[in-house]
């Protein structure tokens, strides 16, 4: 592998949780395509660019500050999707799903941000 952000298993779920973000994105309003559908996507996209920006440092800081804006990125992608049950977009199931989801994918990047110290 030419990179090694591609050989961490944290990597791997990110990349799995913004495609299950782009899935969950194109069932919301079509009026939504430039509002919460835009932002959510961006940040997933975002997660998984900062993961692979920061492990490409040559510095166990660089790694260790990707992992932090990860971890806000994760939050924030959840505060939008609780917006979209606010907004009866979806429903109390699939937000406490999505925020499960969001919830273990954040005790991950906690537990890789751990071991770099």
């Amino acid at each position: 592998m030419p990179f090694k952000f591609q050989g961490h298993v944290i990597y791997e779920q990110l990349e799995l949780y913004t495609k299950d973000l782009f899935v969950f994105t194109g069932r919301l309003p079509n009026y939504e395509s430039n509002g919460l559908i835009k932002q959510i996507r961006s940040l997933g996209i975002d997660l998984v660019q900062t993961f692979a920006e920061g492990f490409v440092r040559t510095s166990q800081t660089g790694a260790a500050e990707a992992l932090e804006k990860c971890i806000s990125t994760v939050a924030r992608i959840t505060s939008l999707i609780d917006l979209c049950f606010k907004l009866d977009y979806i429903d109390k199931r699939t937000n406490d799903r999505w925020t499960n989801m969001s919830d273990e994918l954040t005790k991950r990047l906690y537990e890789n941000h751990k071991s770099l110290h």
